[in-house]
């Protein structure tokens, strides 16, 4: 990486199979040049030793350790900050801090990375899908063009006609809107040598189905507000379409006692009580 790397960790969050070695938070601010904070999940976790009130002091960059930073070193943090948990308050605004220059640049760098793969896979395109059969308003078949600019669909009309990137003769070719699924199983947490959320996604992305709708027979069973935000945020960084989780109605699927089911039903889901 053309730098000394070193990392600094509470014992129950290291990682021994990176290959970079571990040091304390008191030998990193007296010897780094850059000091790299990452927000601590405290909402996740339930191993802190001596209490989240007390991290700071014991792993995080407190005010007393800022002290004894280089001069010239500087801190970086990807935001969103835990203010007094991983970093001082203070230190977050302080003259060594780039936390809001990086997350200014890292708007700029995200926008590039991804017009780069936006190119390289095509997603930027003008795409002209021709001679298509579509159910119009008469419910008889009807012959449509289609214009997609990029991952919107533009127009839909029975001709179009303009400049475009590539164009792909639909002859013999159905349209219909994306298809629902409401009963499917992803298996994913607890059962994933049978299916996962990608490949169960992959499948119905495959098929034309672009909502389908998990079942909550899962291990954890989705049965409180924070296994559902857990498993929504699996479903946010690894389905391919959407989906709309089934949340329990009873603890654990068990039939005997209920959820807390007016604070699930304010969430994006559906409710479910299934049995296996």
């Amino acid at each position: 990486m053309g730098a000394d790397v070193y990392l600094s960790a509470a014992p129950y969050f290291q990682d021994n199979t990176f290959s970079y070695p571990y040091i304390t938070i008191d030998e990193a601010v007296r010897t780094c040049d850059v000091i790299m904070l990452l927000r601590i999940q405290h909402e996740r976790h339930d191993c802190f030793t001596g209490g989240i009130e007390n991290y700071l002091e014991q792993y995080g960059l407190s005010e007393e350790r800022g002290k004894e930073m280089k001069k010239s070193a500087i801190i970086l943090h990807p935001a969103p900050v835990n203010r007094d948990v991983e970093i001082a308050s203070n230190l977050v605004e302080s003259r060594q801090s780039r936390i809001f220059k990086q997350m200014s640049n890292g708007v700029y760098m995200r926008m590039a990375i991804m017009t780069l793969l936006l190119q390289e896979w095509g997603l930027n395109m003008k795409n002209y899908l021709k001679n298509a059969n579509s159910f119009g308003q008469t419910s008889k078949l009807e012959r449509c063009d289609i214009l997609i600019e990029g991952n919107k669909v533009k127009t839909i009309k029975p001709y179009i006609s303009c400049e475009v990137d590539r164009v792909i003769d639909c002859e013999e070719q159905l349209l219909l809107p994306g298809f629902i699924d409401i009963h499917v199983h992803l298996r994913e947490p607890g059962g994933e040598e049978k299916e996962t959320i990608k490949t169960g996604t992959m499948a119905a992305a495959r098929g034309g189905f672009t909502t389908v709708c998990a079942m909550p027979n899962t291990n954890p069973v989705p049965d409180s507000i924070e296994k559902l935000q857990h498993l929504q945020e699996m479903l946010k960084n690894e389905a391919i379409v959407r989906v709309l989780p089934y949340a329990a109605i009873s603890k654990e699927l068990a039939g005997e006692q209920l959820t807390k089911i007016p604070a699930l039903a304010k969430r994006e889901h559906l409710l479910s009580q299934m049995m296996e």
